[in-house]
């Protein structure tokens, strides 16, 4: 890949990254407390104007009335400049509105006093926004009222686990670096993190928020929202964040339609269903599982994952990051992972049963299973090889993570739960207990780890019952060579390798009481001192006694896999057919 087509392929990634913010940004709050609307030019009066009667037989031109009064300040509002710290509303809601960005205004005048009151309005008007744009001096020369919002803004965001957001600081003030060392303490202080701060270009950076402070006259208010529209484009920075950007607003966009195939007609329906069903709350799971499919649907007919995730997005992927960031080989020949060796992959496919990669451009390439992990070294940067191998793993145990997991106790969910909220003992779960082992030094506490396969109908209706329990019992991988297919996080920064064995001989059984009202195995929840770091345990009443601790629950099509593998390997038996047949099956022998 020459110089060239590497700043091509950077441009298409920066407008493709900023195409997905624009289509996400829908909600936009200006809060300023100096507002300034330039007032109209009048169109010229003609012979044909209207001509209107008082009612006592004058006949008035309409634009007679109030004529003095326009020639005497008339002319210096219509000319008037906006001055460093006010802000023309006008121009902004028309910029905003222009790039498809609903803007709400919150307006606080300098002679009210009630503050509670002006973050109360601030705060609900940008909890549905994605940008905040707030001036420094709420109160005339004090930074007091916009540092209190702010923090109250960050505490509010925290509460959410982490709400996407770009603030902006819309200010006369000049010295920027001195307001953005500012605003970072406050929502610091607040609870947000900012990963990298660049006080000099007024900016500072989160995994999940943005915060920009632009003086109004070097920024005017008609360019402001293409300028946030371009900074916020680095939170989609990304394939999957580009991708999760541009579903979400595919979503928002169908979010009507979605909500009018639930329709009223349907609720007797509903109810004739659930009441006759056993148990009654599966067909209130179905109609969430018919939402989710709505929203599939939304995302299949605007073919967000075919504009997002495929070979042309790859390939700007590819030339926007540099790759390959490190020099990897494989196979006997000492293959070189080169950038056009990427971009072939992109274009091409590999054959598992083959062990072949077939390039864009025709060619084949021996690429055998144990190679492919080059791959992802070849992605990473490091000081050495183990670093970069650590980076490597570090990443795809992430990913493996997401895959399999529905949800999780530590690591990636970051969904807001309801109140009360609790994990319930089903098919997919995942827990570990602490069990004594006699070690080389005498006795000492290990973990096990068990994965729950009781079919999901004999986890249900069990009120105030004691059921009885199927478990797998995982085995765990000692080091990198070992066996493993599932990741699971056991604290909130270690995680350990686990292999699914699905032979009779894993299995374990345990005793649970169900939940008087709700039929199910809840979880108990269990609070650290501080009560910032919540788990929940299941305790079995059997012989046993033991805790365990809810790690996290598989996503349902990989439960029904493996049971499925369970099954088979508990109906294995004998020879079923001429060993030749195996053979030939697997393309061993030929028959």
């Amino acid at each position: 890949m020459n110089n060239a087509q590497g700043e091509a392929g950077l441009l298409a990634w920066e407008e493709h990254c900023c195409g997905a913010a624009r289509k996400f940004l829908m909600n936009a709050v200006v809060i300023d407390n100096e507002p300034f609307v330039p007032v109209l030019s009048r169109p010229a009066q003609t012979q044909e104007a209207e001509m209107l009667d008082d009612g006592m037989g004058v006949v008035l031109n309409e634009f007679d009335e109030e004529e003095e009064g326009e020639e005497q300040n008339g002319s210096e509002s219509q000319g008037r400049e906006i001055g460093g710290h006010e802000l023309d509303i006008r121009s902004v809601s028309d910029a905003f509105a222009a790039d498809g960005i609903a803007c709400a205004f919150v307006l606080p005048d300098d002679g009210d006093e009630d503050e509670e009151a002006i973050c109360s309005r601030v705060l609900n008007a940008a909890s549905a926004s994605d940008i905040v744009v707030i001036d420094w001096h709420l109160r005339r020369k004090s930074a007091d009222l916009t540092k209190k919002i702010l923090t109250e803004l960050a505490q509010h965001d925290a509460a959410e686990s982490g709400r996407m957001r770009l603030i902006c600081v819309y200010t006369g003030e000049t010295v920027l670096d001195a307001v953005t060392r500012d605003a970072i303490a406050v929502l610091e202080a607040g609870g947000m993190n900012f990963t990298d701060k660049k006080l000099d270009e007024g900016a500072g950076r989160g995994e999940h928020n943005l915060l920009l402070v632009l003086n109004k006259r070097d920024v005017a208010s008609a360019q402001l929202p293409e300028r946030l529209i371009r900074e916020f484009s680095a939170l989609a920075d990304g394939l999957l964040p580009a991708f999760s950007l541009a579903a979400v607003a595919a979503i928002r966009r169908n979010v009507h339609h979605i909500a009018t195939r639930f329709s009223a007609e349907l609720d007797a329906a509903y109810v004739a269903n659930r009441l006759i069903t056993d148990p009654p709350g599966d067909v209130a799971e179905l109609i969430r599982e018919l939402f989710v499919s709505e929203c599939d649907t939304a995302l299949g007919l605007e073919r967000v994952a075919d504009n997002y995730l495929e070979p042309e997005q790859l390939k700007s992927w590819l030339a926007a990051r540099g790759q390959p960031q490190s020099k990897q080989k494989f196979g006997k020949e000492e293959m070189q992972i080169s950038a056009n060796f990427l971009i072939g992959l992109a274009d091409g496919r590999v054959d598992g049963e083959k062990s072949i990669a077939f390039m864009g451009d025709g060619k084949e390439f021996e690429f055998k299973e144990n190679a492919r992990q080059q791959i992802s070294r070849a992605l990473h940067k490091g000081k050495n090889q183990d670093e970069i191998k650590g980076k490597s793993i570090d990443t795809e145990r992430q990913f493996a993570r997401f895959v399999a997991l529905k949800r999780e106790a530590f690591g990636g969910n970051k969904l807001i739960s309801g109140e009360g909220w609790k994990p319930s003992l089903t098919l997919g779960t995942i827990v570990a207990r602490d069990v004594q082992v006699e070690g080389s030094d005498g006795p000492e506490m290990e973990k096990e780890f068990y994965y729950c396969l009781t079919p999901a109908c004999d986890t249900v209706r069990a009120n105030n019952e004691v059921r009885r329990f199927l478990f797998l019992r995982l085995s765990i991988a000692k080091n990198a060579k070992e066996k493993g297919n599932l990741i699971i996080a056991i604290d909130g920064s270690n995680s350990e390798k686990l292999f699914v064995d699905p032979r009779p001989s894993k299995i374990s059984v345990f005793d649970f009481k169900g939940d008087a009202e709700l039929g199910r195995v809840i979880a108990t929840k269990v609070e650290d001192s501080d009560g910032k770091n919540p788990q929940f345990k299941f305790v079995a009443v059997d012989d046993t006694a033991s805790d365990f601790e809810w790690l996290g629950e598989v996503r349902g099509i990989r439960a029904q896999r493996d049971m499925t593998d369970l099954n088979r390997e508990w109906l294995r038996f004998g020879i079923l057919d001429s060993e030749y047949l195996r053979l030939a099956s697997k393309k061993s022998a030929a028959l």
